[in-house]
């Protein structure tokens, strides 16, 4: 009973939040509301309410910064050389777009955190997509799979999972793996292939006159002149850094994040205005 209720509340809140006809923030407070009186459960909302905050308050933490982190960086430059490099080899063929994405989506992934995948793969490539007015939810669809494939590293989530529960070792579970990976990364590739055959045959292959700089600037509606081309090499290491304490677990995430952050928006934008700026830039996405 409990998991039809379960179901049936994921069911109607989907259902609100897609078809418009409630705000995703609303929609997640009242539904679960609504299905634990159903339920029977009035007398002990209050804490189960409680008891979930307090289970989800590091992951929304974790996310807001590194929305935020992520969205400094691109202001400040750091994916420009990405992309010129990505433009450099593509051009402006969507073929090649689209298999670049999932090869960069494959590498970014080795950090086992599917979140941080997403938003550095979207990050580099989105202004490219844009540009070239391709399909996004390609882009989307690609980062999803090669995050799937890599996400079973022995320090991703549902392997380090898997082996806590069951009390193995990472060579039992993950080393019979890899064969499979292989194979799911080529899928991946080949996948990647049919999307980009198909956005080739949509658009065709478009002369791209922009440098990196003005590309990603103009896909983002942002100004040139918020770009730190004098602290790319702090900024990449910086960023090396944060990504080296994901992968060794130094502190939890959250706090890496957060600090990432504070780093980043310091060194770049040192100056109150410009640090507000940036904060109400990336608030809504957040």
């Amino acid at each position: 009973m409990l998991s039809l209720l379960g179901f049936l509340m994921i069911s109607t809140f989907m259902y609100l939040i897609m078809s418009k006809r409630m705000f995703a923030m609303t929609a997640l407070i009242l539904i679960p509301i609504l299905f634990a009186l159903i339920g029977g459960f009035r007398a002990e909302i209050g804490d189960m309410m409680l008891d979930g905050v307090k289970k989800i308050a590091p992951t929304g933490v974790m996310l807001i910064f590194a929305i935020m982190y992520f969205g400094i960086m691109t202001d400040a430059g750091l994916f420009d050389p990405i992309v010129a490099k990505i433009l450099k080899v593509v051009g402006g063929d969507p073929l090649k777009v689209v298999i670049g994405t999932a090869v960069l989506a494959l590498a970014v992934s080795l950090d086992g955190d599917g979140t941080t995948t997403y938003i550095i793969v979207v990050a580099a490539m989105l202004p490219l997509y844009r540009r070239l007015n391709m399909n996004p939810l390609v882009l989307t669809a690609t980062a999803f799979l090669s995050s799937a494939v890599m996400n079973i590293l022995p320090w991703g989530g549902p392997t380090a999972r898997v082996l806590s529960a069951l009390h193995l070792d990472s060579s039992e579970v993950f080393t019979p793996l890899i064969p499979a990976m292989v194979v799911a990364a080529g899928w991946v590739l080949f996948v990647a292939y049919i999307f980009g055959k198909r956005e080739r045959k949509r658009l065709g292959i478009i002369q791209i006159d922009e440098n990196a700089e003005e590309l990603v600037a103009e896909a983002n509606h942002e100004d040139v002149s918020l770009r730190r081309p004098k602290l790319l090499w702090v900024n990449a290491l910086l960023t090396l850094a944060l990504l080296v304490g994901l992968f060794m677990d130094v502190v939890p995430l959250p706090v890496l994040f957060m600090t990432a952050f504070a780093l980043g928006m310091l060194i770049n934008y040192p100056r109150l205005s410009e640090q507000r700026n940036r904060l109400n830039a990336h608030a809504g996405n957040a």
